[in-house]
């Protein structure tokens, strides 16, 4: 669940779920969609739907469609299809900007804590949980997508002798979390192509992560370490809180259904904050040339 401003129009996307296997995402699909305000009955709404594959539907809801505070519910309907929901929350003012703090408190809200901090660094059992957590939670929920926003690229530097059975060891970029390809030197804007071999090991003279892979000049596709919470989309900001209410729900309440709800809340809000990626995703600009490469 993340927050919308009240009367202000407002998109959103839903997976249609094939009806049998209940696994598949169901394409080509004609939507009716309905909306419950506050706790009221569902009524039909008629907003303009976009397939954006893979069973994904864009919704764009109308101003008209968001003029309750509280609770909003979209529920999307078709033909051999699972009912798609999607649940919002419906705000009179948006807040400008995010902090560490805001995502703690959106997690704290989230398994049933009423005591809100004020400051990661304050001396209460709240903000010591939140502070245990956080940093690994949001490394781990930057690991689980190739988010455009903390997509990096670099020339790897190689590193002393490989193990026999790879040509080159690599230094790993140091704000590195995952590697996602490899690619030679300078062709980032390319297609994919047949994925380049690569695994993770050990620098030669020290304990640190080395990449190992037989390309020469390679160029590593990676998911930065990102700490700057400006820079995280509001999808992304509503997954990371779920998944931190899921880790401090017990240490907190003690309640293991909390915590088993905001694992699966995690769960969903990682796919629609996913496919609000894909969606997002651009192509870049094309490979540089050899010419502009020397210019450097």
């Amino acid at each position: 669940m993340h927050d919308i401003q009240l009367n202000t129009a407002t998109s959103i996307m839903v997976r249609m779920i094939d009806a049998i296997d209940h696994v598949s995402g169901k394409t080509g699909l004609t939507l009716t969609v309905a909306v419950s305000k506050n706790g009221g009955g569902f009524v039909a709404t008629s907003p303009v739907v976009t397939e954006r594959g893979l069973g994904w539907y864009n919704i764009d809801l109308a101003a008209s469609d968001c003029d309750t505070l509280g609770e909003l519910v979209v529920m999307a309907q078709a033909l051999g299809a699972d009912p798609g929901i999607n649940c919002l929350y419906v705000v009179e003012y948006l807040s400008a900007s995010i902090s560490e703090v805001a995502i703690c408190n959106m997690a704290l809200a989230r398994c049933g804590v009423t005591l809100f901090i004020e400051s990661v660094g304050e001396a209460s059992q709240q903000a010591n949980v939140c502070n245990l957590f956080y940093v690994p939670v949001r490394d781990r929920v930057l690991q689980a997508w190739p988010w455009p926003f903390a997509r990096r690229y670099a020339r790897l530097q190689e590193l002393g002798s490989p193990p026999s059975c790879w040509r080159y060891r690599y230094h790993y970029p140091s704000d590195c979390l995952k590697v996602r390809r490899l690619v030679p030197d300078g062709e980032r804007g390319r297609g994919a192509g047949a994925p380049v071999p690569f695994e993770i090991g050990e620098a030669e003279a020290s304990a640190a992560r080395a990449i190992l892979t037989d390309l020469e000049l390679a160029e590593a596709e990676y998911t930065a370490r990102i700490t700057d919470v400006a820079l995280f989309p509001a999808s992304f900001t509503s997954a990371l809180a779920w998944a931190l209410a899921a880790e401090i729900a017990i240490p907190l309440t003690t309640d293991m259904n909390r915590a088993q709800l905001a694992q699966r809340m995690y769960a969903q809000a990682l796919l629609e904050a996913g496919a609000d990626a894909l969606n997002e995703e651009r192509t870049g600009d094309g490979p540089e040339s050899d010419f502009i490469r020397a210019r450097r």
